[in-house]
């Protein structure tokens, strides 16, 4: 998603994905979508996972206006930044997701 330009709309390709298998799912096992996305909502690697991919897609038009300016080098080195930060928030809400699928002994 870091892609300049192209991060943007394969973002959003993924988001729209992401949702349509929710209400899928949701709608053959019988239950209201909206309700399955309240419940994810309260799910805290949701919102790890969500603000990485904000963090990217930003960063990615970001990059896109610098190029525009002329200016991309530090925006290079800025990016390589974003990337590690994010690179480890993951790692950080894959932790979170095994230790909730443990406790409830999964």
């Amino acid at each position: 998603m870091f892609i300049p330009l192209i991060g943007i709309f394969w973002g959003c390709f993924i988001l729209f994905n992401t949702g349509s298998i929710i209400a899928i799912l949701s709608v053959a096992e019988g239950m209201p979508p909206i309700l399955t996305f309240l419940v994810l909502i309260l799910n805290p690697v949701v919102w790890l996972e969500f603000a990485v991919y904000s963090a990217a897609m930003s960063q990615s038009f970001v990059w896109l206006l610098q190029i525009f300016r002329k200016r991309s080098g530090k925006e290079a080195a800025r990016t390589c930044i974003v990337i590690t930060i994010c690179a480890f928030t993951l790692l950080l809400a894959a932790v979170v997701e095994w230790i909730l699928i443990n406790s409830i002994g999964g």
